[in-house]
């Protein structure tokens, strides 16, 4: 199955995305040793398939235009590995996303991942700006770090997950989680932590310390300092700033970048050149559900869903326009 993907997509790039760039007449640059991006957008917008007369071409841009039925813009082909890259711009209280691998076009819904486009976000937990809807919200911490006090003195630690940092002889810390917005849901009747919804600002690390084999978990929250007993250390994780008030990332009626990358489980996106989001797709093992306790759309669990699928632009029925649209297809798709 994987060869056979993988013949679709050059079949794609050969065929479906001929008009994008200029070649050495073989239908590929004549140097093969980098992926090499393709450029989408054309005059007649022949390397996307949609139905009705919802897009446009506007000097180099794609644009949602008209009123009626919604029609998401498609780029021809499917992919597995891929980098994505785009300019859009939103109207005021517009909306869109990012469709990757998508498998059933007429239910996107349920066999697609979304990267959101809005300006600020829709208010659902997962549903901001740059954050993969429903599943998974993007990081914009500016200013955090952890501090350590042992007799005294005081260790800047590295907000790095699952990396030791030592104390003493015998005293370790490790980040074993972090939380950009730290909620409690009750679940199966236990109250755990997740990430909620980055509407508000309440930042919060679950940390290991250890000392002398011993360990003890620690929850700290914003600037308040816990005592440890394990590691005979106070820690304070204190938070300064935030990349902007109130989850308004992306304004409306200017032009914003966005970059996706898919590389088998891995889920990347950048946000006006600033990475914002890791998504690790086998950490996704239960349908309906997100590792960080809150509830997806899914009816099967992500890391089982095909990596291999349609990549689209949403329609939401109001004005949006793209434009530099640039695909680069990975080895191994």
């Amino acid at each position: 199955m994987k060869h056979m993907v993988r013949y679709v997509v050059i079949a794609a790039i050969l065929a479906g995305l001929w008009g994008c760039q200029k070649s050495d007449g073989q239908g590929r640059d004549a140097d093969k040793s980098e992926p090499k991006a393709v450029a989408l957008i054309t005059p007649e917008l022949s390397n996307f398939e949609f139905e009705g007369q919802r897009w446009a071409y506007e000097d180099g841009i794609a644009a949602r235009v008209g009123e009626g039925d919604l029609h998401d813009l498609w780029v021809k082909g499917q992919y597995g590995d891929f980098i994505l890259e785009l300019e859009y711009k939103l109207a005021s209280k517009s909306n869109s996303g990012i469709l990757i691998r998508c498998t059933d076009k007429a239910d996107w819904i349920n066999t697609a991942l979304e990267i959101q486009l809005h300006e600020t976000g829709d208010g659902t937990v997962h549903g901001q700006s740059a954050g993969i809807y429903d599943c998974m919200s993007p990081d914009f911490i500016e200013v955090a770090h952890l501090e350590a006090t042992v007799n005294e003195a005081v260790t800047n630690i590295p907000l790095v997950l699952n990396q030791d940092t030592a104390l003493s002889n015998a005293a370790t810390v490790k980040i074993v989680k972090m939380y950009n917005n730290f909620q409690t849901v009750e679940r199966n009747g236990k109250i755990i932590p997740y990430e909620g919804s980055d509407t508000g600002w309440n930042p919060a690390l679950y940390v290991s310390v250890k000392n002398d084999g011993a360990e003890e978990m620690v929850l700290l929250e914003g600037d308040k300092p816990v005592a440890s007993d394990k590691g005979n250390c106070t820690l304070v994780f204190r938070t300064e700033k935030r990349i902007a008030d109130k989850d308004v990332p992306t304004p409306a009626d200017q032009w914003h970048t966005m970059k996706v990358k898919a590389k088998d489980n891995m889920i990347e996106v950048w946000s006006n050149g600033r990475k914002v989001l890791t998504m690790d797709l086998n950490a996704w093992t239960q349908a309906g559900w997100n590792p960080q306790g809150t509830k997806n759309k899914y009816n099967v669990a992500l890391k089982d869903m095909p990596r291999h699928g349609y990549i689209g632009l949403q329609d939401h029925g109001l004005p949006v326009w793209f434009r530099n649209v640039k695909l680069t297809v990975l080895d191994g798709s």
